[in-house]
């Protein structure tokens, strides 16, 4: 049996040239390339969704169901807590910081609801790899001098979807929705009062000032 790849690559001279398409779908932001010279300096595009002054630009390539996406945050600040499938690799491209990690069986306020011990703290900083369980909520935080930036490799793509891709596709947007509006994101009103006081707790340990106050808004320097 012959493998056809030719309706992937078949010797175009653009393809592996880096893409200028990128659009929005529902409350993501997509960028159509086959090619990526440097993810660490990487134009992302606006979004809010996950907490103020935050970046997130959904990745397409070469015809494959393998997607990603690039998210960067500012100094001082942390993502709302979300979860979704299995299967989702990040790797650390700037600053440091941690991950909070809880089987989403425990609500959005474990610490409240007396599992403390079931929560998991994952430290992270460039170059460091983790991959959140399914059905796992986890929250990414800055505690570092620097903008902080992820690349998170996945499957199931929205141009390119997988034969399991209906089971996976009802996370694309939930991921940014919150839960009182149907999806699996916890705002920050609604966030266990116990991540915040941590969350002080270390950037003081640091020396890096908070940058996001009550809420999620950010506090302007000066």
């Amino acid at each position: 049996m012959s493998l056809l790849i030719s309706d992937r690559y078949d010797g175009q001279r653009e393809y592996f040239e880096v893409g200028n398409n990128r659009y929005r779908v529902g409350v993501t932001n997509v960028w159509d390339t086959n090619f990526i010279p440097d993810v660490g300096s990487a134009i992302i595009d606006e979004g809010d969704e996950k907490g103020e002054g935050m970046k997130l630009t959904q990745f397409e390539a070469s015809g494959n169901c393998l997607i990603g996406h690039i998210s960067e945050w500012p100094v001082g600040c942390y993502h709302k807590a979300h979860y979704h499938g299995p299967g989702a690799t990040l790797l650390g491209l700037r600053s440091t910081g941690y991950v909070l990690l809880w089987p989403k069986e425990l609500g959005p306020r474990p610490y409240e609801s007396g599992h403390e011990d079931q929560v998991i703290e994952v430290n992270w900083k460039e170059g460091g790899i983790y991959c959140p369980p399914g059905g796992w909520y986890h929250q990414h935080f800055n505690t570092g001098s620097e903008p902080a930036r992820h690349l998170a490799l996945r499957m199931g793509g929205r141009v390119y979807p997988t034969g399991f891709y209906s089971c996976l596709k009802k996370y694309d947007d939930a991921v940014m929705t919150s839960l009182k509006d149907g999806g699996t994101m916890i705002d920050y009103d609604e966030e266990d009062p116990e991540i915040k006081i941590r969350f002080e707790k270390s950037l003081k340990e640091n020396g890096t000032p908070l940058r996001c106050a009550a809420g999620g808004q950010r506090i302007e320097e000066g």
